[in-house]
């Protein structure tokens, strides 16, 4: 089985390479990109006295909460634009495993296809609720 893994903290990625470095029978396929429900470049931000506490705001607008500071700026696609159309039908992916700081929703958005097309064993999925001015 193979499992892929989409996470804003490069610890996080780091972390997964390394399983999947460590993996004899097992495939990662670890992707190096945003994701969202369309292409367009968002800001990860995060509270001035903890830089772990990120969020990801696409709405070039939005005004961010009191003490939040822009840490990157993100380029994001849509999943179903990166993935093969004719790859997905015949794969069977063990995992699949998101931390993508409060961006979740847009995440399976951009990725109808994926998630109704492809043999999913696991979707795991961290997710906050109720974060105040983000999406």
């Amino acid at each position: 089985s193979t499992a892929w893994s989409f996470d804003t903290n490069s610890f996080g990625i780091l972390t997964c390479l390394g399983i999947a470095l460590n993996a004899k029978d097992n495939k990662w396929t670890i992707f190096n990109k945003a994701l969202g429900e369309d292409k367009k470049l968002c800001r990860i931000v995060s509270h001035n006295i903890n830089f772990g506490d990120g969020h990801t705001v696409c709405d070039e607008s939005a005004e961010l909460p009191p003490d939040y500071d822009v840490r990157a700026s993100i380029q994001v696609e849509k999943l179903d634009d990166i993935v093969d159309p004719d790859m997905i039908a015949v794969l069977h992916i063990g995992v699949v495993k998101t931390d993508v700081k409060n961006y979740e929703k847009f995440i399976l958005l951009g990725g109808q296809k994926f998630f109704n097309t492809a043999s999913i064993n696991l979707l795991f999925i961290e997710f906050l609720m109720g974060i105040s001015g983000m999406q």
